[in-house]
């Protein structure tokens, strides 16, 4: 509610008077419109010339663009502000490997990992403890930029963002387009954070 009010809400008021201002330029043109038209039944009834009438409506649609065209950018305010609130900074995970004095007590490796159409090249490392290992969950090290979600691919994706504040993908390789609420570190952030609860679910059930 609190971002309602502080960042929607003065972006819809402002994008309604625009468009308000507009439709009423709309209404003011159509009564000179039959204002200059000659009605001896009218007390000030007046007639503007070919000339002055063609500069009125050129004043009038150039204003009408002018509030139509604020009204676009309240609206592209409003979906900016949304999009950009949804965006989060991606930490790469700390782990100090100096905690392991025998290299032999952990193992590094890597898979594809989908999310959000995209795809993700995720490296871990597992824990070797005499025969253990299967009940430690592994360690996440880091993930790389979103990839393209063609498994013959796999490039890593160009972003860019849309003039409404949503962010446009495109493989270099294979020319596939994606679109996203999402930037690059939110989502590596979402990852991250899904995949840490999945370890956290896996220590759960350790059975000591």
């Amino acid at each position: 509610m609190e971002y309602f009010k502080d960042k929607i809400f003065p972006e819809v008021f402002k994008s309604s008077l625009n468009f308000l201002s507009g439709f009423l330029l709309l209404y003011i043109g159509s009564v000179l419109k039959n204002s200059s038209k000659k009605n001896d039944g009218l007390l000030f009834s007046f007639s503007l010339s070919p000339f002055f009438t063609a500069v009125l409506y050129a004043v009038y649609f150039s204003l009408f663009l002018f509030f139509l065209w604020k009204g676009i950018k309240g609206i592209r305010a409003i979906f900016c502000s949304y999009i950009d609130d949804l965006q989060h900074e991606y930490i790469p995970p700390k782990i100090d490997l100096n905690q392991f004095n025998d290299p032999s007590q952990y193992t590094k490796f890597h898979y594809n990992r989908t999310y959000e159409s995209f795809s993700f090249r995720v490296q871990e490392m597992s824990v070797v403890m005499g025969g253990f290992e299967d009940f430690f969950p592994d360690i996440l090290l880091g993930i790389s930029d979103p990839k393209c979600f063609d498994k013959e691919c796999v490039t890593d994706l160009f972003m860019t963002q849309s003039y409404f504040g949503f962010y446009k993908y495109r493989c270099p390789t294979c020319y596939k387009k994606y679109k996203s609420k999402y930037d690059k570190a939110t989502l590596k952030a979402n990852l991250k954070k899904v995949i840490f609860a999945e370890h956290e679910r896996k220590e759960d059930k350790l059975p000591f």
